[in-house]
This record gives structure tokens, C-alpha cells and sequence, in this order.
């Protein structure tokens, strides 16, 4: 019988050879640099590590590797959350099928977000501009360099404080919207809005 699950997080593992045959492995906070993924993983969790490059295989749902040193991350279309803040990311290449994103603290400078994705995290990266999906829900993104926006109709929350918008429109869709720390001349606001910042 294979190991379907492996959690071995808070340790000192440098390499590690995965089984065939294993759903999710949570190796949280090792010392992992180099490790081959199965194809039959699900959910992989190799947050905290010192991994510098990762091929992730089609099969894989859950990803989570804050905090390593990758700077290129290539998705397969079956992954569905990527949480991978805290690296030195610059190019990324995502695949329609993902819905939730985390990218927040990294070297991004472009990215093409697929249609379909409903939550993303791009804080605190290089960006100058950002074409948002329809599918959209909630958008952080403050702390970039983003120039105009347009924000399509479905998006309900965005956070784009710290940037350098001069001008916006605003969807008729959005209840909650930060601009703080722009440079906003122009705005077109809806009458939706619950909460708007632009202290």
C-alpha cells in the first residue's frame, strides 16, 4: 500500500524521494532545494523551503510554496489555488482553470491573468499595468506601479491603494474599493458602493 498522505513540516529535510501513488504532502518549513513531484499529487505544500525552480505535474489541485527562491512558476490547467508570495517571481505562467491566486510579494513586472480566476493577490509587486478578467471577484494589487485601470462589471472588491492610477472606472458591481496613495484626477464612482477610501 502507497503513502497517500506525508506531513513531516518543521524539520531539517534537505532531499526527499516521493512515492508514487501520494495524494498530498506537507512539507512545510524544511530545508528543501530540489524534489520531484508525482503525478499523483493533489496537494503540495512546500512552503518555507530554499526551492529555487519546481516542475508541478497535470493532476495537481493545491500549491502552496510562499516562501522559497523560484523565480519562474509554470501552472498546469488543473490547479486550481497557487499560493506562492514571497519569492523572487518575474515571469508566470498561468493556465485557465485557477481560481484563487496568491502572487503578493514578488519581482512581477507583467502578467496575463486566465479568465476564471475569482480572487488574486498581486500586492507588493513591479507592475504598471493589469488587464482583470471578467471572472474577477476580489483584486488586491496595492503597492505596484499601476497606471489607468479599467475594472470590468462582476469585480465586488479591489484594494489598489499605492499605486500610481490617475484615472479609474469603477464597476457598478463594486462594493468595496481602496485607492488610497494614488494619483487620481478623475474617478467614475457607481452608486453600489458600500465602502470607498481614497483618504
Amino acid at each position: 500500500n502507497s503513502v497517500w498522505h506525508l506531513e513531516a513540516s518543521e524539520n531539517k529535510i534537505e532531499n526527499i524521494t516521493l512515492p508514487n501513488g501520494i495524494e498530498e504532502v506537507d512539507l512545510y518549513s524544511n530545508r528543501i532545494e530540489n524534489i520531484i513531484i508525482p503525478s499523483s499529487v493533489k496537494k503540495l505544500n512546500l512552503e518555507s523551503n530554499k526551492i529555487p525552480h519546481i516542475d508541478l505535474p497535470e493532476g495537481i489541485e493545491e500549491v502552496f510554496l510562499s516562501r522559497n527562491k523560484l523565480t519562474s512558476l509554470v501552472t498546469p490547467s488543473s490547479v486550481k489555488k497557487l499560493y506562492a508570495s514571497e519569492n523572487k517571481i518575474s515571469n508566470v505562467q498561468l493556465q485557465p482553470g485557477i481560481k484563487m491566486l496568491s502572487l503578493s510579494n514578488n519581482e512581477l513586472t507583467n502578467i496575463t491573468l486566465p479568465e476564471g480566476v475569482e480572487i488574486v493577490d498581486l500586492t507588493n509587486n513591479k507592475l504598471t499595468s493589469l488587464v482583470i478578467p471578467n471572472s474577477v471577484k476580489n483584486l488586491y494589487a496595492f503597492s505596484n506601479l499601476l497606471n489607468n485601470i479599467v475594472v470590468p462589471s462582476g469585480v465586488e472588491a479591489i484594494h489598489l491603494n499605492n499605486n500610481k492610477i490617475s484615472n479609474i472606472t469603477l464597476s457598478d458591481t463594486l462594493k468595496e474599493v481602496e485607492l488610497s496613495y494614488n494619483k487620481i484626477s478623475d474617478i467614475t464612482l457607481s452608486e453600489s458602493l458600500e465602502t470607498v477610501n481614497l483618504s
